[in-house]
């Protein structure tokens, strides 16, 4: 940093140059248990306040559950990718890749969304998310995602850790745009 006026990267200053270091960057700095935590929250709010972008029509709400469904295995998969990508920097030869990727898939988080298959190839995922959500429709959508969440009133509130939502958002797009770019590799 040699200006005064250089700040830190965030995950998404890492695109499109290097998406495996945002990648790192957003699980650095999120667990994914708190993510997908998060989300169902995120849901609901977003579904039931007047404010939000998805009172309006049914066919709006029902597109944010169709790609929120979706999500889901995504955010998954897009963690299992990272936690491969560092088995493959480890350069342990006394320790061969597939046990450590195997170890990685077992033990140290248990899947909700991704099949073993899946897990172990977590790009298979990535990719069919990809092609289902053109990424100018994801932008948009996961905006009006966060915004239903900021202007939310109700009781929900309180189960959401209300100052992390600006991060949480840049977060997911982050995942969003990074795997757009993983995807066309």
């Amino acid at each position: 940093m040699g200006s005064k006026f250089e700040k830190q990267k965030r995950a998404i200053d890492y695109l499109p140059e290097n998406p495996m270091q945002a990648i790192e960057e957003v699980w650095y700095h999120q667990d994914v248990d708190y993510v997908l935590a998060e989300l169902p929250y995120w849901l609901y709010m977003a579904c039931s306040h007047e404010g939000a972008t998805y009172n309006d029509e049914v066919e709006i709400r029902a597109r944010l559950i169709t790609f929120y469904v979706d999500l889901l295995p995504f955010v998954e998969a897009m963690y299992f990718l990272y936690k491969i990508s560092n088995a493959w920097k480890e350069e342990d030869e006394k320790y061969p890749l597939a046990p450590r990727v195997r170890y990685i898939l077992s033990d140290n988080y248990r899947s909700q969304y991704l099949n073993k298959k899946n897990a172990a190839n977590p790009i298979l995922v990535v990719k069919e998310f990809c092609n289902t959500f053109p990424l100018p429709y994801v932008r948009i959508e996961l905006w009006d995602f966060f915004q239903s969440v900021q202007y939310y009133k109700g009781p929900l509130k309180e189960h959401i850790y209300q100052f992390n939502t600006h991060n949480f958002y840049l977060n997911l797009l982050t995942l969003v745009e990074a795997g757009h770019i993983l995807s066309k590799k």
